[in-house]
């Protein structure tokens, strides 16, 4: 009887594995399904990274309905040549908001935009609408 108590707790994890048998294509195919949704949800993790990259973005001048050739003069430029990012001219009260021109926008003042235009539509830098201070 004290023979019998002995074997059962000597028990190891060898042993048990010896019972079940060797590692078989079910055991394979077990093992992939169950690393399928962890293998997805890094994929969706990762993806993040790629978009959210910051795009091509500059202020909305409704004034102007949006013409590229009127940035110029619309959006103020810095020391390397490209466009503020979130900031504009402002606009002379001259008019109702109808004529674009260079004597319609005050280039002495900046202010902050109110809206933006994207150059790419799908991201989640635009989707998200991050605002600048």
């Amino acid at each position: 009887m004290e023979a019998e108590k002995k074997d059962v707790s000597e028990v190891t994890v060898d042993d048990i594995l010896k019972m079940m048998g060797p590692f078989g294509r079910f055991n394979v195919l077990i093992f992939f399904l169950i690393l399928l949704p962890v293998g997805m949800a890094g994929m969706y993790s990762s993806v993040y990274n790629f978009e959210a990259i910051d795009i091509d973005y500059r202020c909305a001048v409704p004034e102007c309905q949006e013409d590229p050739s009127t940035l110029n003069f619309t959006i103020p430029q810095g020391l390397d040549g490209t466009f503020a990012k979130c900031t504009r001219y402002a606009s002379v009260n001259t008019t109702n908001g109808t004529f674009c021109g260079p004597q319609h926008f005050d280039l002495t003042s900046p202010v902050e935009c109110d809206s933006y235009v994207y150059m790419e539509e799908h991201s989640i830098v635009n989707e998200v609408h991050t605002k600048f201070e």
